[in-house]
């Protein structure tokens, strides 16, 4: 369950929204965010809180088509991975990473 308010995130929580919306009117962009902190702090509930109300406001982005694919990266054995969990995210299937990187 995520909060509906996460206290002391507020400067946080416009930086990444920010990064966010740029990255969609711009569609896609080359840069990274990257979010460190201690265990508890909020990170993920805030993240989450923001995509929450990117889905439930598309029309805020013009009606760009907005596909969210959350990837846990402590769960991955190897950072390739990623690859093929976006493309499963996007395309439904499963490739391995080498295939999904192309």
């Amino acid at each position: 369950m995520i909060p509906d308010k996460l206290p002391c995130w507020d400067e946080e929580k416009w930086k990444i929204k920010n990064f966010i919306d740029t990255g969609i009117e711009t569609r896609g962009s080359s840069s990274s965010l990257y979010i460190s902190g201690m265990p508890g702090t909020g990170k993920t509930a805030t993240t989450l809180e923001i995509l929450r109300h990117i889905e439930q406001n598309a029309k805020e982005y013009r009606d760009i088509k907005i596909k969210i694919i959350k990837i846990n990266g402590m769960t991955l054995q190897n950072p390739h991975q990623v690859y093929s969990l976006m493309w499963e995210g996007i395309k439904g299937d499963w490739v391995n990473p080498t295939t999904a990187a192309i």
